[in-house]
């Protein structure tokens, strides 16, 4: 026996799924001696018959013509049980075999949930998968747009279909959508959020904010989570007919309560101005994670100075649902308030207060409880914020109380000023 081989049956025998899988794929290797292919065979038989799917699925392999001579009905009956094991691969080769008729009697019903199953097995979107159905049957596209209309019940299958379109290098948009509406008219969320999607950004469609609510809906109702998102801006949108930022702000909650891993940044981004105008502040109440929402979103504000265009200004209502937290002291409320007294300038304090005390007021407040962030950010107001509030020894004393926590920041403007001192 070839001594790989040899090899090749011991660590398949050891359960070696790599193994196995050369073990089968190796049938196509012409320069085998019949003695090692009847090895492969046997092992095949053996193991198939223990209710190994690989070999299963190397037996279908090897009656198709691979290795001996050509039985399509026993090639059949191996993919056929090792289909029912499970093994992808078998699915999709059985799929073939009733979409093509071989063997079988050609039934496209019975192919199709193949595919389907099959599709379940390779991941959410079946991309691989419908990569395999178009590029193997380009020729034959016709047929696969008649099934993904009759198959309502696998909207999968157009779906993948519709992915591998948009990820092609180039990718055909047209053709993308088509398969995309044919999955979404089937009640598939994911497809329905990505034409809820292209509808809002004109992507591959002219823009048509209708049709956009009217998908986005149907797959946030079926908590798609990104979906949650583009239907809070179209609630959000005061040109829109559905204006409601109360619904704006329970989807963008529910969007980040969920875990919305395609658009986080932009939902805390959203609720972030919310809370700073006082607008749907309700609908903050109605979730168990609100606190840690408003230490996000008030975050996030900082963020968006730099990336959105400068609004009007913005008044700190003392009396407003998440300032309660600054007039208890919360530490972290304080620095972040700090904080954002002196990078936002439209930022206004209440009861026409001087915006700098107001800001020294804060940062110190929280630096007093060890705050290291607020220790480093104060000492930076003293030393280089406005002159009506500097004061340099104060400022060094919080310099050097964040560097002996170790704030490489505060260290480093430390040894600054000893320099510059020296100098």
């Amino acid at each position: 026996m070839n001594e790989k081989i040899a090899d090749l049956i011991l660590a398949a025998e050891s359960n070696d799924a790599d193994a196995q899988d050369e073990l089968y794929e190796s049938v196509d290797n012409r320069e085998l001696s019949e003695g090692d292919r009847k090895q492969i065979l046997d092992w095949l038989l053996k193991t198939a018959r223990m209710g190994n799917a690989i070999s299963m699925y190397g037996l279908g392999r090897f009656y198709e013509g691979n290795g001996t001579a050509k039985d399509d009905k026993s090639a059949f009956d191996w993919f056929v049980e090792s289909a029912k094991a499970g093994y992808s691969a078998a699915l999709y080769t059985v799929g073939m075999y009733y979409k093509d008729g071989r063997v079988v009697t050609k039934d496209y019903a019975n192919a199709i949930d193949h595919f389907e199953k099959a599709i379940e097995l390779c991941g959410l979107d079946g991309r691989e998968l419908g990569e395999d159905i178009v590029e193997v049957h380009r020729d034959d596209l016709a047929w696969w747009e008649a099934v993904v209309v009759r198959s309502v019940k696998y909207p999968k299958v157009p779906f993948a279909v519709g992915n591998y379109y948009y990820m092609l290098k180039d990718p055909d948009l047209g053709q993308a959508i088509r398969f995309y509406k044919i999955a979404a008219e089937q009640g598939y969320g994911h497809s329905q959020y990505v034409l809820g999607k292209f509808y809002y950004t004109g992507e591959g469609v002219e823009i048509d904010h209708k049709l956009a609510f009217q998908w986005l809906e149907k797959a946030a109702q079926q908590e798609v989570v990104p979906a949650m998102y583009y239907l809070g801006k179209l609630y959000a949108d005061e040109q829109s007919a559905v204006f409601d930022m109360d619904k704006a702000v329970d989807w963008w909650m529910r969007s980040r309560s969920l875990g919305d891993s395609e658009s986080p940044g932009l939902v805390d981004l959203e609720l972030s101005w919310c809370l700073a105008l006082g607008v749907g502040v309700d609908q903050f109440e109605r979730y168990e994670d609100e606190r840690e929402c408003e230490y996000s979103a008030v975050e996030f504000l900082l963020w968006a100075n730099d990336e959105i265009p400068a609004r009007e200004p913005i008044v700190v209502d003392s009396d407003s649902w998440w300032y309660r937290y600054v007039i208890r002291g919360d530490v972290q409320a304080l620095y972040w308030l700090g904080q954002c007294y002196i990078e936002l300038e439209q930022l206004v304090p209440p009861d026409g207060n001087d915006k700098d005390v107001c800001t020294l007021d804060c940062l110190r407040k929280a630096a007093e409880t060890g705050h290291v962030e607020a220790q480093h950010l104060v000492a930076w107001f003293l030393c280089h914020g406005p002159r009506s509030v500097r004061d340099q020894d104060e400022g060094i004393r919080w310099y050097r109380l964040a560097a002996a926590q170790g704030h490489p920041d505060a260290i480093e403007h430390l040894e600054a000023i000893e320099a510059t001192k020296k100098s």
